[in-house]
C-alpha cells in the first residue's frame, strides 16, 4: 500500500488541498488582515508618521492637548528635562529643581508631603488643572487656597511686575476655567473677571498654581506670548526641569494599571503585539498534529500483497468477466466515499462529486471507482484508488 500510496499523482498532495474549505478561508482571511496591517503601518511610517497620541497633558502626548511641544521648547532653551516615572517620594532631586505636575490622572494628595518637603528646601513646584485642587488646599489650608471656577476667559495679561519684565503681554487659553479668588497667593496673570495663575511662598520655595493648562498645551503654546509664560515658569536657564509623569500612569505600579511600562508603548505597537501573538498561535495549530478518523473497535488485517495480487487475477481469469471480478473492490471503495463523505447510499452523482471536492477526495479517485473495467490499467486504477481510501481513513 505505502508504494502505491507514493507513486499516485494524487496521493502527493498537499495539505493544504487536503483542509476543509472553512479552515483555508479562516487562515487565509486571517493572513490577508496581518499583511494588511503591515502594510498600512509600512505607509503610515514612510508616508505620514505616527498618529498623535498620549494622556492629556502628559509631556509624552503629542496630542493638542499634549505638553510634548512644551518639554521640546524647555530643552531647546537650555533647561534639561527630565520624566519622573516613580512616585515623587521615591525620587531624587537635584536642588532648586522645577517639578511640574499637569492635571494628574490620578489624585496627588498622597504626594503632599514630598511637595511640602521640596518646597522647603527651595525647589519650584508647579500644579496645573482642577485636580491638582486637593494638594494645593492641603499645601496652603483651604482659607488661604485661591478659589477655582469652571468659568475661564480665552485671553489674561500680566499682573505682577515679574511677569511684565518677562516680556509676556497676552496668554491666550481654551477657557477651562481661572481662579475667581486669590485669598493669600499673588496673581500672576488675570482676565479682569479671574487669574489664570497665581502664586504662593512655602518656605524657601515657590508654589505656582495655574487653573487652566491649556495656555502650556500643543494646540496653544505657539499662539501670542504663552511660549514665553511656560519659559518664565521654568526659572533661569540651566534649570532641572522635572515632569512627574507617573501621575500620568507611565512607571511601575501607575496609575494606568501596568507594572511592567508597557503603558508606554504607542497603541500601535500593542496592537502589532497582539497580532503577531495570533499570527503564531495559528502557525501553530496548523504545524500541530490534529485527530484522524474516530478509531476502529478491531483493527483491519493487511493481507499479504502477493497473495492478494493473485487471488484478484486467477478470479478475473476464471470469470473472463473483469466487471464482476473486480466488483467487490469498487463496492468496497464505494462504501469507504460514503463513510467519509458522510452521505447516504440515495445521494446523487452531483451531491457526491461536491461533497468530494469539499472534502479533498481527488477526482481521479471518484473516475477511478465508477469507470467501467475493461482493460488492466482500468483495475490497476481502481486498486489504487481504494489504496489511497484505506490510507486516508486510517
Amino acid at each position: 500500500m505505502a508504494g502505491a500510496k507514493t507513486n499516485s499523482p494524487w496521493l502527493s498532495r498537499r495539505r493544504w488541498s487536503e483542509r476543509s474549505l472553512r479552515s483555508r478561508i479562516a487562515i487565509g482571511t486571517l493572513a490577508a488582515v496581518l499583511v494588511l496591517y503591515v502594510v498600512a503601518q509600512l505607509a503610515g511610517a514612510v508616508l505620514g508618521g505616527s498618529t498623535p497620541s498620549g494622556p492629556t497633558s502628559s509631556s509624552y502626548a503629542t496630542t493638542p492637548s499634549g505638553l510634548a511641544a512644551y518639554a521640546s521648547l524647555l530643552r531647546n532653551y537650555g533647561h534639561r528635562v527630565q520624566r519622573i516615572r516613580t512616585p515623587l517620594s521615591r525620587t531624587d532631586l537635584p536642588p532648586r529643581s522645577v517639578i511640574i505636575l499637569a492635571d494628574p490622572s490620578s489624585t496627588v494628595r498622597s504626594e503632599v508631603p514630598t511637595l511640602r518637603r521640596l518646597l522647603h528646601v527651595g525647589d519650584t513646584i508647579v500644579l496645573t488643572g482642577a485636580r491638582t485642587i486637593p494638594a494645593i488646599q492641603a499645601l496652603l489650608g483651604a482659607a488661604r487656597s485661591p478659589t477655582w471656577s469652571p468659568n475661564g476667559s480665552q485671553l489674561y495679561h500680566p499682573v505682577s511686575p515679574s511677569i511684565r519684565a518677562a516680556g509676556i503681554h497676552d496668554v491666550t487659553t481654551a477657557g477651562n476655567g481661572s481662579w475667581v479668588y486669590a485669598h493669600s497667593t499673588t496673581p500672576l496673570l488675570t482676565s479682569g473677571a479671574g487669574y489664570l495663575a497665581v502664586a504662593g511662598q512655602l518656605g524657601r520655595g515657590r508654589l505656582i498654581m495655574i487653573a487652566d493648562t491649556s495656555c502650556l498645551e500643543n494646540q496653544f503654546l505657539a499662539q501670542n506670548d504663552n511660549a514665553a509664560f511656560g519659559l518664565y515658569l521654568a526659572g533661569t536657564s540651566r534649570s532641572n526641569i522635572f515632569f512627574d509623569e507617573y501621575l500620568h500612569g507611565y512607571g511601575s505600579g501607575g496609575s494606568g494599571g501596568t507594572t511592567t511600562g508597557l503603558s508606554s508603548l504607542p497603541v500601535r505597537w500593542k496592537w502589532g503585539l497582539v497580532l503577531a501573538l495570533v499570527a503564531t498561535l495559528i502557525w501553530m495549530w496548523s504545524r500541530a498534529l490534529r485527530l484522524g478518523a474516530p478509531e476502529r473497535l478491531t483493527r483491519t488485517m493487511t493481507p499479504v500483497r502477493q497473495r492478494y495480487v493473485d487471488a484478484v487475477a486467477i478470479e478475473i481469469s476464471r470469470t473472463h468477466n473483469p466487471q464482476e471480478a473486480v466488483e467487490p473492490l469498487r463496492t468496497a471503495a464505494r462504501d469507504r466515499i460514503m463513510t467519509r463523505l458522510r452521505l447516504g447510499p440515495n445521494s446523487s452523482a452531483e451531491e457526491i462529486a461536491k461533497a468530494a471536492r469539499i472534502n479533498g477526495i481527488p477526482e481521479e479517485v471518484l473516475t477511478a471507482v465508477e469507470a467501467p473495467v475493461s482493460h488492466d490499467s482500468d483495475v490497476l486504477a481502481l486498486g489504487r484508488a481504494l489504496a489511497w481510501l484505506e490510507g486516508e481513513n486510517q
